[in-house]
């Protein structure tokens, strides 16, 4: 038993260090760029392009155009809506977004989008979201969801062959100093890649809160090299 208690704090204070970045939509107001950049925390951002079949973020552009310049990577991400097609939003995102971004797309998944009345429907029409977005990307797509939502929904099979982002609040222990193996350790199964750990971050040149996230496993999610 000591053994094991020893292997594990090892393995929880022990692990690969993660990249730190944020996601920010119109909630985030004027962002001041030039202040996140300086913290020297913020790697890469995951900015919101579009909504649904028709709404579009309208602090996408001056995000993305801001951040970009001061050298910091972004993504686009979608909020998938139980409102209209899978494929006639991916045909929305990618009229907004484009190729025009270093990192993959994301398609975002929670209980916001919609009411969903069959979860049988609800998968194929975010199957339907991944695979235009493949034919598009070459790559799929990144998903962002909470382990709760996968689960209740039945998504895990949906999702599979995407790069998981999982969202899920809780105090990590103080003495644990990796999050990957946090993770790991208590959602085995999830194959997440990227943890976004809180809603209520703080990071300077933002008023306000910002989630906070830190990837594993940069290299499979850029799309830009």
């Amino acid at each position: 038993m000591a053994a094991v208690l020893v292997f594990l704090a090892i393995f929880l204070i022990t692990g690969p260090k993660g990249h730190k970045g944020i996601d920010v939509s119109h909630h985030q107001g004027n962002i001041d760029w030039t202040a996140v950049a300086a913290t020297g925390e913020v790697e890469y951002v995951f900015i919101k392009a579009t909504e649904g079949s028709s709404l579009v973020d309208n602090k996408y552009r001056t995000n993305l155009r801001k951040a970009r310049q001061q050298g910091i990577l972004v993504g686009a991400y979608h909020f998938f809506s139980t409102a209209s097609t899978g494929q006639n939003q991916f045909a929305h995102f990618k009229s907004i977004v484009g190729k025009d971004i270093d990192l993959l797309p994301v398609l975002d998944l929670e209980p916001g989008g919609g009411r969903i009345s069959s979860d049988e429907k609800y998968q194929q029409q975010v199957k339907a979201f991944i695979d235009a977005c493949f034919d598009y990307y070459g790559r799929y797509p990144i998903v962002y969801a909470s382990p709760s939502f996968v689960k209740d929904h039945h998504l895990k099979k949906t999702i599979e062959k995407c790069p998981y982002w999982m969202a899920w609040y809780t105090r990590m222990p103080q003495e644990v100093t990796s999050r990957r193996n946090y993770v790991l350790l208590m959602h085995p199964a999830s194959h997440a890649i990227m943890w976004q750990y809180t809603e209520k971050g703080s990071v300077e040149g933002i008023v306000g809160n910002v989630d906070l996230n830190e990837c594993w496993e940069m290299a499979s999610i850029k799309f830009r090299y």
